[in-house]
């Protein structure tokens, strides 16, 4: 099930590439700006809601695995193991939210001309290249916890 975020972020992306496309091709028309509008809010609110999920995630799966090992008496290395996985998993959430909100916040600046158009631009660039490597890497970082959570649950009693 928790797959499915990353799906989403994947669709989070396209649009992510969709309203950077649309701002690009920008020239003063207004109905163009809603459109680079209301993908850049779709886009950033996809983004951060999966990125926020899965900050929710890791942290919540490590507590159900450490209650289980102090509960069933399992070997503490069930715990250690997770929580190398939701370290690394929470780091790049953070990491891929931080641009995202950072890239939608400059919208206005920039339309408005308070702030160069280069420093938007900049951000889309490092915003869809963090995205890329880090929904590469949750989607390794969700299976892995997925396969761990699922070879503990065969430890537990009566299972």
């Amino acid at each position: 099930m928790i797959r499915l975020l990353v799906v989403l972020g994947w669709l989070g992306v396209l649009l992510l590439l969709a309203a950077g496309a649309s701002g690009y091709a920008l020239e003063g028309d207004g109905q163009a700006f809603l459109l680079h509008l209301a993908l850049a809010l779709g886009a950033g609110s996809v983004l951060l809601f999966v990125h926020l999920c899965l900050l929710l995630y890791f942290p919540g799966v490590g507590r159900v695995v450490d209650h289980a090992v102090r509960h069933h008496q399992l070997p503490r290395e069930w715990s250690r193991r997770h929580r190398s996985l939701r370290r690394r998993g929470v780091l790049w959430a953070a990491a891929a939210a931080l641009p995202v909100a950072a890239l939608f916040a400059s919208g206005l600046p920039t339309y408005t001309a308070r702030w160069e158009p280069w420093v938007h631009h900049g951000l889309f660039l490092l915003t869809a290249a963090v995205e890329v490597a880090a929904l590469l890497r949750l989607r390794v970082h969700v299976a892995r916890s997925e396969a761990l959570f699922r070879d503990l649950d065969g430890q537990l009693p009566g299972s």
